[in-house]
């Protein structure tokens, strides 16, 4: 899960599901931000709101049914920013403003495609849904030597993403997946707007490196990620871009991003 860009999105206390899910119970009153299934299934225990960019919702019917029956609130708005009071996040949006404990993110699950492009695999950016998934055929074959499962493929249902794995090795099951995943916000006919950008904040904070100045290189003629990692050291500290490479990509409409190399995982 990529974070969220805002003024105060770096601050302690803005932490991503998987730090929720490890260390639930230090969090007793949190806010969510996200648009996808992951941010209604952690709202589902958090029992919390959910805050959204508006525009960028593509939860499926099956989950907003359980938000509504749980009662999960949404707060769709267009700006959003952070601070601190003493041990409290204090999250002011469009509406108004949350104090909690924490602010969860869970926007939208991108696939770790560093790996499959340092194992010569294509990838391509998804513009529709803001998400660049690796290049293979709809039961995710890429060619006699790999096949594509799960979240990889940007599949967040895990039923689904059981049967990605099913499908190579048993053909039956190949109709009703492929009918399935057509049903999936990949599949989906409208476009949506970025749901990362609620304002000026660090897209990378490896090299303390703002939003806005991507946005004055995109200015002066800048398009591409590789472009903003050459003019601005974007991608060039402790992570080498395992998340601003996705995000500044995302900004830009970049349909590539930077040439990935070791470490593979990110350090923190």
């Amino acid at each position: 899960f990529l974070p969220p860009i805002f003024p105060g999105s770096d601050l302690p206390g803005i932490i991503s599901r998987r730090m929720y899910l490890k260390f639930l119970n230090l969090f007793k009153n949190v806010v969510v931000i996200g648009s996808t299934d992951d941010a209604i299934r952690t709202a589902l225990i958090s029992k919390s709101k959910i805050i959204l960019r508006r525009g960028t919702e593509i939860f499926s019917k099956k989950y907003i049914e359980l938000a509504e029956n749980n009662g999960i609130d949404f707060i769709k708005t267009t700006t959003l920013k952070a601070s601190r009071h003493g041990s409290k996040i204090v999250l002011t949006h469009d509406y108004g403003r949350e104090i909690v404990d924490a602010a969860v993110f869970a926007i939208l699950r991108q696939p770790r495609i560093e790996i499959a492009s340092n194992l010569g695999i294509e990838y391509s950016f998804y513009h529709k849904v803001h998400v660049y998934l690796p290049v293979s055929d709809e039961i995710g074959k890429v060619n006699n030597t790999y096949y594509l499962t799960g979240g990889m493929r940007g599949i967040n249902d895990y039923e689904l993403s059981f049967m990605s794995g099913k499908v190579i090795f048993d053909d039956s099951y190949v109709n009703e997946f492929i009918t399935r995943l057509k049903e999936t916000y990949l599949y989906q006919n409208k476009e949506i707007d970025s749901p990362y950008f609620f304002g000026n904040g660090y897209v990378c904070e490896c090299e303390d490196i703002r939003l806005s100045e991507v946005e004055e290189q995109r200015k002066k003629g800048y398009k591409t990620v590789e472009e903003m990692k050459r003019t601005l050291g974007i991608s060039t500290g402790y992570c080498q871009g395992k998340i601003c490479s996705f995000l500044t990509g995302d900004y830009l409409g970049s349909n590539k991003l930077i040439t990935f190399r070791s470490p593979l995982y990110s350090m923190w």
